[in-house]
């Protein structure tokens, strides 16, 4: 048998003839392949395969192709957004001014609300007709409004409407109840029309009906003409003056709370567009009972202007007329032509001050009416038995009552329709 020593030295010469072997193989390949791509370095250096490669090259070409197609894609959709962005801009810039308008440039006193105010509209409809984005405006900017007798000196004149005759083929100037006289009097009767659109021409024929209330000598006249040839006693017999005597509204029921004096007061305030329709009571705390909720339910199925009436243990009457129905909501809401009223002790009207649009506000808890300043205009409680009347900045009025906290007597609200 063979020693231990002798087997070792047999087991290194095994493992050193097949490390040879491998270095052997080895070198051939490193051999073949410097011989089949000499003009390649890299590959000999690596050891790579004319197969290997050949994959490579087409993945890389693959890859070339796919990153081609992805930059003209980038580039198409880049170029077709550009275009849109300039449409947008072109679009914006291309402001048409609307029909019965004109242009007025703002100066550095004035805010959306004063110029709202001085031309009789609400802010918000500056803010749509100018396509405003908020209610801030620059002196300088120049903003769209509508027509006004006389425009101010900062205003640009242009064309505000159109006229039409009495001979127009209209319809709905057809049924009113004094057109065939309209037509045969010795004055023909004009009445201005917006183009802007149907809805604003369908109100001002009904502007025409409800102001247009008295007829004298086969010639219609106005309230406001009316009212003035009362104050100078320049009517033209005892007829006349009669029938501007007996004009009061129609009131379906009979109020608690306003008296005939009340009511001719009242009445020569209010907007053309609720003069001359009858006045229906939605609420009095007598009948329905002294409950803020039981008055929004009343009101829910209005989209009429209201009147409110209020009087207090002292016996005091006065109230707000709204442009809007009352109801529940998380913000302020109403248009300029809401205002405050007293009878404390003489007939007070406070109109919009044009500082702010805190013009009504209601929830659960309260009703409010006007803002900003030392309180709220009008405000009455969930139960309608506590008042509060402060100056506000919304109308500029006086206190309401005697004092600033009174107790509700009785409350009713009024609609026109």
């Amino acid at each position: 048998m063979d020693s231990k020593e002798e087997k070792k030295e047999r087991r290194q010469g095994y493992f050193a003839r097949l490390k040879r072997k491998k270095t052997g193989k080895q070198n051939a390949e490193l051999t073949s392949a410097a011989a089949s791509n000499k003009d390649d370095p890299l590959k000999v250096i690596l050891g790579q395969t004319p197969e290997k490669a050949s994959d490579e090259e087409k993945k890389k070409k693959r890859g070339q192709g796919k990153q081609l197609r992805r930059n003209e894609i980038k580039r198409h959709s880049a170029g077709e957004l550009q275009n849109n962005k300039n449409e947008k801009k072109e679009k914006k810039m291309l402001t048409t001014q609307p029909l019965g308008t004109v242009e007025y440039t703002a100066t550095s006193k004035d805010t959306l609300n004063t110029i709202a105010l001085a031309f009789n509209v609400t802010p918000n409809k500056l803010v749509e007709m100018n396509k405003l984005f908020s209610h801030m405006i620059l002196p300088g900017q120049v903003l769209y409004v509508p027509c006004g007798d006389p425009p101010p000196s900062n205003v640009k004149e242009s064309s505000c409407g159109v006229i039409a005759s009495t001979g127009s083929s209209d319809a709905e100037y057809d049924k009113l109840p004094d057109a065939d006289l309209a037509r045969t009097a010795s004055k023909p009767i004009e009445r201005v029309l917006s183009s802007t659109s149907e809805e604003e021409e369908a109100s001002e024929v009904k502007f025409l009906k409800m102001n247009c209330r008295y007829i004298t000598d086969g010639k219609i006249i106005n309230v406001k003409e009316a009212n003035r040839r009362k104050s100078t006693g320049s009517y033209e017999d005892e007829e006349e003056e009669a029938a501007i005597e007996e004009f009061l509204p129609d009131l379906k029921e009979k109020s608690l709370l306003l008296e005939d004096m009340h009511i001719k007061k009242l009445a020569r305030r209010l907007p053309a567009r609720v003069q001359g329709y009858p006045w229906h009571l939605m609420y009095s705390l007598q009948v329905h009972g002294a409950s803020l909720k039981t008055l929004y339910r009343n009101l829910g199925s209005l989209d009429s202007p209201v009147l409110l009436v209020v009087k207090d243990m002292d016996n005091q009457v006065f109230g707000a007329y709204a442009t809007h129905p009352f109801r529940v909501g998380d913000h302020y809401y109403g248009t300029g032509e809401t205002f405050l009223f007293t009878f404390s002790p003489d007939f007070k009207a406070f109109k919009w001050s044009g500082d702010n649009s805190y013009f009504i506000n209601g929830d659960t808890a309260s009703l409010a009416l006007g803002g900003g300043g030392s309180g709220f205009g009008l405000w009455l409680d969930s139960d309608l038995y506590h008042g509060r009347s402060n100056s506000c900045g919304t109308f500029k009025n006086d206190i309401l009552s005697k004092k600033e906290d009174f107790v509700v007597q009785d409350i009713e609200v009024w609609t026109f329709k």
